[in-house]
């Protein structure tokens, strides 16, 4: 049983664009939504995929160059549900950055952008308004939800 569904990585009106028809992007998404029902069953509450796939060129990674990225928060918005998402998207060996984007303009709620660009674990937080991304370390990030 998964926890996800394509149409929260993929809109509705997007499930015919050549790339997802070419078979692509599918083998990608679907390696997210396999890592994804992992931390969804660690954590135990629903997760809210706010972005993934983008079409199109760019150098976010969300435009699935390399295997691509996600953002997400906890459904319900709780200090203790940022924290115990935080923690697990740590322990999954196969997400190796993960930052942090406090409430604020970009993120009204707050999230995790989450993505596989380097080997080993990167933690990093963001300026609350503008995408300003700055190393921190794990002690030093579940401090921000206490």
């Amino acid at each position: 049983m998964s926890y996800f569904k394509l149409t929260e990585f993929i809109s509705d009106n997007q499930l015919d664009h050549p790339q997802l028809a070419q078979r692509k992007i599918l083998p990608k998404i679907n390696t997210w939504i396999d890592e994804l029902d992992k931390v969804r069953s660690l954590v135990g509450f629903p997760i809210k995929i706010t972005d993934s796939v983008r079409w199109g060129d760019g150098t976010s990674q969300h435009y699935f160059n390399g295997a691509g990225a996600i953002d997400l928060r906890p459904v319900l918005v709780d200090p203790n549900n940022f924290l115990y998402l935080l923690l697990a998207l740590y322990s999954n060996p196969n997400i190796n950055r993960i930052c942090y984007y406090p409430p604020g303009e970009l993120f009204a709620y707050g999230g995790f952008h989450i993505d596989k660009k380097f080997h080993g674990k990167h933690l990093f937080i963001s300026n609350a308004d503008v995408v300003k991304w700055e190393i921190i370390d794990l002690h030093n990030l579940v401090k921000e939800f206490r």
